[in-house]
């Protein structure tokens, strides 16, 4: 589940006139690596599965090694994501001014 909840945040936009938030906070090629480290972890989980059918491995340390980076790759996803639109709102959104400093501002000059 952690390496298609992956794969879905860095899949680009299918329009170009959406945003694309990961690419404000993530460049192409960082993109393409995490992709394929997410791709490569998930047949590597898969063959530990194949191979724990037929071994006595159910219960090794090599699974939560798989299972612990396929999870940081989704979280280092998942804070990038939300970078990239905590920046990308931020631009969008006019600069505002507290009331309580604009009054004093004007009551100053005055």
């Amino acid at each position: 589940m952690a390496a298609a909840a992956t794969r879905k945040m860095l899949a680009k936009p299918r329009r170009s006139t959406l945003p694309d938030p990961l690419g404000i906070a993530m460049t192409d090629d960082e993109r393409a690596w995490l992709f394929a480290n997410t791709v490569g972890l998930t047949a590597g989980l898969a063959g530990w599965f194949v191979c724990a059918m037929f071994a006595s491995v159910a219960y090794n340390w090599t699974f939560y090694y798989l299972l612990a980076l396929v999870v940081s790759g989704r979280e280092l996803t998942r804070h990038r994501l939300f970078a990239g639109r905590a920046a990308q709102s931020a631009a969008a959104r006019p600069a505002s001014v507290p009331a309580a400093y604009f009054r004093r501002l004007v009551s100053s000059r005055a």
